[in-house]
């Protein structure tokens, strides 16, 4: 079911709306914030949850420790090493317990950072592989809207170039 869901969609922002309803439905957390970068700095596009998340610029120390891993990570108890304050803070007001890396092209693109579960239960290495996946399964379909997005603008540019060159 989830993969026809996937398929069918278009563009990005309903990539994370359907990705962030999905995280909610099938893992109920207590919070689920998806980031995504914009000129440097990463706002939130999809928000389930108490806390109002900010916009967090590229440099922070959150957003590199995301960036330095491929997979899902939890969170560690301490915080994350050599976290700035403003890191800190974010990932105590959204309690943040995993976060998870979406990459295109080798470049962080977004992340999702997801509160403990509702249920009490604790992220096992089975739910962190899975979110893993699931970060894979977005950065292919990143670069499917890249490739139809080049695809369209061929088209448009061949529709102009047909008023100039007969047939």
């Amino acid at each position: 079911d989830m993969p026809e869901k996937f398929a069918s969609v278009r563009r990005a922002e309903e990539l994370w709306a359907l990705t962030g309803g999905e995280l909610v439905e099938h893992l109920r957390p207590n919070s689920c914030v998806i980031f995504v970068e914009a000129e440097r700095v990463f706002v939130p596009v999809f928000t389930r949850g108490e806390a109002l998340p900010p916009q967090i610029p590229a440099g922070t120390a959150l957003v590199e420790w995301v960036a330095g891993s491929a997979d899902s990570r939890l969170v560690p108890r301490a915080g994350i090493k050599n976290a700035d304050a403003l890191s800190k803070a974010i990932l105590a007001d959204l309690g943040t317990q995993v976060v998870f890396p979406i990459q295109r092209a080798g470049d962080l693109e977004a992340f999702v950072c997801i509160g403990e579960k509702r249920s009490g239960d604790i992220f096992t290495q089975t739910d962190l592989t899975l979110l893993t996946t699931v970060a894979k399964t977005l950065s292919s379909h990143m670069l499917r809207f890249d490739e139809a997005e080049l695809l369209d603008r061929a088209r448009a540019t061949q529709e102009r170039m047909r008023r100039y060159v007969p047939g």
